[in-house]
């Protein structure tokens, strides 16, 4: 179990690691903003995303952005997002952590 500290901790990094990939999108043009991120990227978001909710599982579980899914398609794999929503989620854990 986590202490306090641990929690405000990770709290901070998890954080700083949502404000990376918020600041790492923003430095893309408008046209590449709505390209489709790599599946690499998108995992990374993912797992970002349900640390968070593991370690506040009551708390967020209501209000935390979707896992971004990622389609098998004949021509492989393929995120169900643009790199502009991946922004806006990973803005939306910033938030909450805040």
């Amino acid at each position: 179990m986590l202490t306090d500290g641990d929690k405000r901790t990770l709290q901070m990094r998890l954080g700083m690691k949502a404000k990376a990939i918020v600041a790492s999108i923003q430095q893309y043009n408008g046209k590449d903003k709505e390209q489709t991120p790599t599946v690499s990227f998108v995992q990374d978001y993912n797992l970002l995303r349900n640390k968070v909710l593991e370690i506040w599982p009551n708390e967020l579980k209501d209000i935390l952005p979707p896992e971004v899914k990622i389609i098998n398609t004949q021509f492989g794999d393929v995120p169900d997002v643009r790199y502009i929503e991946i922004m806006a989620y990973a803005q939306q854990i910033v938030n909450l952590l805040v």
